[in-house]
Parts: C-alpha cells; structure tokens; sequence
C-alpha cells in the first residue's frame, strides 16, 4: 500500500521483512547452545579443581606428618650424639690414664671379663659414624620436605588462580 491509496478490510498494510530478525534468532540460538556447552566444561573444571583440593589437602597432611616424624627422629638423634660423643670422650680420659706398659688385649676377653677399653672406642667411633651418616639423611630427607612444601604451595597456589578464573 502506498500512501494515500485506498485500503480494504483485511488488507495488508505492511509487510516486514523478518531475514535479520530470523538471523538474530538463529545467531542467539548458537550462542546458548555454546553457552551450554561451556557450563558443561566449566562444571567439569570446577570438579577437577574439587579433586585436586582434595588431593592438595591429603599432601599436606602427609608433608605435616613426615615432618613431624622426621622432625623427631633428628631430635633423638642429636640428643643420641651427644651422648656417644660423651661416651667417646670419657673412654679416651680413660684411656689416656692407663699405665703405658700395659699390652691392651687385642679383643674384648671371653667370659665377662673387663671389655678392652681401645676396643670399645673403636666401637663406639664406628657407630658414631654411622649416627652422622644417619644424620646427614635426616637432614636430605628435611630438605626434601622443604621442597615438598615449596610445591605444594605452588600447587595451591595455581588451583587457587585457576578457580578465580572460573568465578569470573
């Protein structure tokens, strides 16, 4: 119809042209279906980032109890040096006080004798060294769970980031 034409009941007066509005219907109808499908994914990260918490968790309980354990072992065997150093400086004064003429035995005697004072000490300087053998892992094994906790942090910190970009 044009303008000042006669019109009729139920004439059409204007007929729209619905192609953009069909494109736009289609176009938005894409995008919730991507929309969707990205909830999807987003909810599957945000149970993987769930489990990875839960695995971060179990980590630092097993880092806090071997610290605790290895903690205590280095403290008992510290306080187990020291004693054996003790010892050790005890048998040399007391060695050092022997008569010079006196043959040492070359072991300790059969039977129950007096134990061969030279003997012990060797025997003692053994395990001494064995003890800062131990200690010298007690403190590898340390380091180590101070790398444990740098990693850990680091973990946690990134599900942290990662569950920050989730929420945004």
């Amino acid at each position: 119809v044009a303008l000042g034409s006669r019109v009729t009941t139920g004439q059409p007066l204007v007929q729209l042209d619905t192609a953009m509005l069909d494109l736009g219907v289609e176009q938005a109808r894409a995008n919730a279906k991507r929309a969707h499908s990205q909830i999807a994914v987003l909810n599957s990260t945000l149970d993987s980032l769930g489990d990875a918490a839960g695995t971060l968790a179990t980590a630092r309980g097993q880092l806090a109890t071997a610290g605790a354990k290895l903690n205590t072992a280095l403290a008992q065997a510290l306080a187990g040096r020291a004693q054996l150093v003790a010892a050790i400086a005890a048998l040399k004064q007391m060695i050092a006080h022997l008569p010079p003429n006196t043959p040492p035995p070359t072991s300790t005697p059969p039977g129950g004798g007096a134990p061969n004072p030279k003997v012990v000490l060797a025997q003692l300087e053994a395990k001494l060294a064995q003890l800062d053998a131990g200690l010298v892992l007690l403190q590898k094994g340390l380091g180590q769970l101070a790398t444990g906790r740098v990693q850990l942090a680091t973990a946690s910190s990134q599900l942290s980031s990662a569950h920050a970009q989730l929420d945004r």
